[in-house]
């Protein structure tokens, strides 16, 4: 999955996060802070049976 960050350096976009998830497991990511990846978190998955739960701490 990939998380895209919303701020620019120097006015270029910053790569995105990537993080690997394997079949049947379950991972928390985060924090996600806002002057980073923006008001609205941005996801690409790979595949369409990845199940996401957004929560607030």
């Amino acid at each position: 999955m990939t998380f895209r960050i919303a701020r620019k350096v120097d006015g270029f976009a910053v790569a995105p996060r990537t993080e690997t998830v394997v079949v049947g497991e379950r991972q928390l990511f985060g924090p996600f802070d806002i002057q980073e990846y923006g008001r609205q978190l941005q996801v690409d998955v790979d595949n369409a049976e990845l199940k996401l739960t957004p929560i607030r701490i």
